[in-house]
């Protein structure tokens, strides 16, 4: 296996482990944003590490680490990528050592460079007249759906730049898109939350929101409507920080 495409796998590896899903990916284009690779380069990995059993593609565009629980058996994510690294180590001995210590170095180096830069916090709740649009290198194409429900139902825009607020928006929108949630889905919550009084200070404030919303969708419509105080309280209970 060539050097290139031994990183790609670690990386992938990780991207599971991230996305929590049973060993699936995310979608390409959002793998492709992530690791600031071109989709057709991602493509060529993708394809080739599935020559070797790395990866499989389980239906059109949908790519899954093949044996993916079987790898990460109990441990905790730290050690399945010490174990996994260990594993590869032993089968390609040293030039994959070298490769290993480099693809970490690097991954150090990114979180040093990270952690000199100047922290911009955007107040999250400022109505900048609904004009605002995600910050391109930021936030993958696939949140900007979410983004714009979540803005169009609250007037709460995406922060512009880098910093922390930054980086907790990316957070609570990969959790939204790990929870497969709709932009529809996302924009009733809101609103919903909002008549009942509930601040809203970002989208993180909806992530059990969301779940709340699901569950009463999913009640019998046996004609009896829930009380508002049970909603709210059903709210609070599973979010107190908000």
């Amino acid at each position: 296996m060539p050097d290139w495409l031994f990183r790609r796998a670690i990386e992938l590896f990780l991207l599971a482990g991230r996305n929590g899903n049973d060993g699936v990916l995310p979608p390409v284009e959002d793998m492709a944003w992530i690791l600031r690779l071109d989709e057709t380069k991602l493509s060529e990995a993708l394809h080739g590490l599935a020559e070797v059993g790395v990866v499989h593609e389980a239906e059109p565009g949908v790519w899954v680490v093949t044996h993916f629980a079987e790898r990460q058996d109990a441990d905790t994510p730290a050690e399945r990528v010490a174990n996994h690294r260990k594993d590869v180590t032993k089968r390609y001995k040293n030039r994959n050592e070298r490769v290993t210590k480099r693809y970490v170095e690097e991954e150090i180096e990114e979180d040093k460079e990270k952690e000199e830069e100047k922290e911009v916090e955007v107040d999250a709740e400022a109505k900048s007249g609904g004009d605002q649009k995600p910050d391109d290198d930021y936030f993958s194409p696939t949140m900007k759906p979410l983004i714009q429900a979540f803005s169009a139902a609250t007037g709460i825009h995406a922060p512009i730049g880098g910093g922390g607020q930054t980086r907790r928006w990316h957070d609570a929108m990969l959790e939204l898109m790990r929870m497969r949630a709709s932009p529809e889905e996302i924009d009733a919550t809101c609103r919903e939350m909002l008549a009942q009084g509930l601040k809203i200070a970002g989208p993180w404030s909806i992530l059990n929101g969301v779940n709340v919303f699901r569950s009463r969708q999913r009640a019998p419509k046996n004609g009896k409507k829930q009380d508002v105080d049970e909603i709210i309280r059903e709210y609070i209970s599973e979010n107190p920080k908000v």
